[in-house]
């Protein structure tokens, strides 16, 4: 983030703009600043003309200050900028930057001035990839000065152009922010990353309000708006499908952040969408589970178990019998810890039959002896873990559902603190 600064005359700039701009030859421009330092002025010359596309990165905010300075309103109408964007041609591969996420005439920090908003762009100097920077421009007495930057000089090269989402009150507080996004890719992944600030701050610099581990997500689209009508603005991500082989089995989600105390960004809720996959069917029952839902997951595994119409992943042989027999296990050790000790005992008894000579299978017969010897649910996850350690390959190898997907954990399987 830099501070604000106030610009050079106009009429000593322009003869810089005329000397040092370029933007007709192509060329990939230098990232270092060419013009002196600027200094505070008012300006009374009209400047109308686009300049010429500086040869700096650098140099693009103070020459796109003077030109606001100069032009006023009548650069401002939407899409504002229009003319110096189409005349620079900045550089976007992929997918084209909307008018709107180029510019933005909006409020950022709450007083009664709207601030400019501009994506700016350039190719990398190893023609690999691009660099960006968001740049909000400030209304001054002496003109439209920069209050800040996404650009840094250690910024990473960019396979798609950072873009401008909201510049508003997104939190009914009077206090106004910045949305935009950058999206950074792998082999087979590209995650969209949003970042929100703020001008109203008591010292008027500008400061971040997203969360301290981000705000990210594998191929997201997302939307700003207010899902329960209480007048504050959510950031909501959906996607988060990985790329590549080793990433398993997936499905889409959706990301809710919403504001803490209306002050920061924190995750709000996610809600996965529905599958039929019963891999996943099992995974979202082992959620209340270890939740202490015991009746809630106990259901979910019976409902899992009797749709007829999930599938399995087909990551594993004999997949559905193995994550029934695991359900089934769960099922009992519920009803045990529920205190309904008669139907657990019968539930694994028929487990064993329905799911003879599977890997899980293991599971119900050993937490069957436990709990037999012990009378106790203690004795029976003690059984559970000492048989899970005696085949550990076997356990590790089935639950393996790639990266994506929860690892396999011996001591979440049966886990001791759950008792009552």
């Amino acid at each position: 983030m830099r501070l604000p600064y106030a610009f050079l005359a106009i009429a000593a700039l322009t003869a810089l703009i005329l000397i040092g701009c370029g933007g007709g030859d192509g060329d990939a421009p230098d990232t270092t600043s060419t013009l002196p330092a600027p200094t505070a002025t008012t300006t009374t010359a009209p400047l109308v003309d686009v300049p010429g596309r500086p040869n700096a990165f650098a140099d693009y905010p103070g020459v796109v200050g003077i030109y606001l300075t100069t032009a006023g309103p009548a650069v401002l109408g939407a899409p504002c900028l229009s003319a110096l964007i189409d005349e620079w041609a900045m550089i976007e591969p992929g997918v084209p930057v909307a008018p709107e996420e180029r510019c933005l005439v909006g409020n950022t920090d709450g007083d009664a001035d709207q601030e400019v908003i501009v994506l700016f762009t350039v190719e990398a100097e190893d023609d690999f990839g691009m660099l960006s920077n968001v740049v909000v421009f400030d209304s001054t007495p002496d003109g439209y000065v920069v209050v800040y930057e996404s650009f840094t000089p250690d910024q990473f090269e960019e396979n798609s152009p950072q873009r401008i989402v909201a510049a508003e009150d997104l939190t009914g507080h009077g206090r106004g922010e910045l949305v935009y996004t950058a999206t950074t890719c792998g082999a087979n992944t590209c995650w969209l990353r949003v970042n929100v600030v703020t001008g109203g701050t008591d010292d008027g610099t500008y400061s971040d309000l997203t969360p301290e581990d981000g705000i990210l997500m594998e191929f997201a689209d997302l939307t700003v708006e207010d899902l329960n009508g209480d007048g504050e603005q959510e950031i909501v991500l959906h996607g988060g499908v990985a790329g590549g082989n080793a990433s398993g089995p997936q499905r889409t989600r959706t990301d809710v952040y919403g504001w803490i105390v209306g002050a920061t960004l924190g995750l709000q809720e996610t809600t996965f969408d529905s599958s039929d996959m019963l891999y996943f069917h099992i995974i979202e029952a082992d959620a209340f589970f270890d939740e202490g839902n015991f009746a809630i997951a106990a259901q979910r595994y019976r409902d899992a178990i009797a749709d007829q119409a999930l599938v399995e992943t087909g990551y594993h042989e004999n997949e559905l019998d193995e994550l029934s027999a695991y359900a089934v296990f769960r099922i009992a050790a519920s009803q045990i810890i529920e205190g309904d000790s008669e139907a657990a005992a019968l539930a694994l008894e028929q487990g064993l039959v329905d799911y003879a000579g599977t890997v899980n299978a293991g599971l119900i017969e050993a937490f069957q002896q436990g709990y037999a010897a012990s009378d106790n649910y203690q004795g029976g996850c003690l059984a559970v873990l000492e048989h899970i350690n005696t085949n550990l390959d076997d356990f590790q190898a089935f639950w393996a559902y790639g990266t994506s997907n929860p690892s396999f954990d011996p001591e979440r399987v049966c886990p001791f603190s759950l008792v009552r």
